[in-house]
């Protein structure tokens, strides 16, 4: 993401090169030169749409999901609690509880076992982890036989072919 704005300086500075060069080299055929300009406008104009919409897909599901689970957490779960989650950005922001990072990003020591479901279970029992918060189809077992206690109810995520955001009681 954040080298995001240098590939747009380096295209939009390929497109100008090659804009300067069909408006100078191609004098002879005005056809060829208006139809190169036509389709980089065309072209330009379907990414722009096609990532309008992914980025109104992928705010939907981060308000829905995410960040109304974190909300959820912040204002149903005791202060003191341990929370366990691959996606931690919302309910870092939001949640105001200690987290326990399921995809390693602030705890890395989790990062070799990262897809082994058993021993995850017991790391989250000897972190003692009170709740669990994922997508439930992100683990095979991990959610199985867990009080789910919350699920969020967003419309986005399984307009995409995802699941709800669920939270599992772990503790009590």
């Amino acid at each position: 993401m954040p080298a995001m704005p240098v590939y747009f300086l380096i295209g939009l500075t390929g497109l100008y090169h090659l804009y300067q060069a069909i408006r100078t080299k191609n004098q002879k055929y005005p056809l060829i030169r208006f139809g190169t300009i036509v389709t980089i406008v065309i072209t330009m104009a379907g990414f722009l749409f096609l990532g309008a919409r992914a980025y109104a897909d992928d705010v939907g599901v981060i308000q829905t999901e995410m960040v109304r689970t974190a909300l959820w957490v912040e204002e149903n779960t005791p202060p003191d609690s341990i929370i366990a989650a691959h996606d931690i950005g919302a309910l870092g922001y939001f949640g105001n509880r200690t987290i326990v990072d399921l995809a390693g990003l602030i705890s890395p020591e989790v990062i070799p076992f990262i897809r082994d479901e058993a021993r995850l279970e017991r790391y989250l029992h000897d972190k003692h982890v009170d709740y669990l918060v994922v997508f439930p189809d992100w683990y095979n077992y991990l959610p199985q036989n867990k009080q789910l206690i919350f699920q969020s109810n967003g419309l986005v995520s399984p307009r995409l072919g995802g699941e709800n955001m669920a939270v599992y009681q772990l503790q009590k």
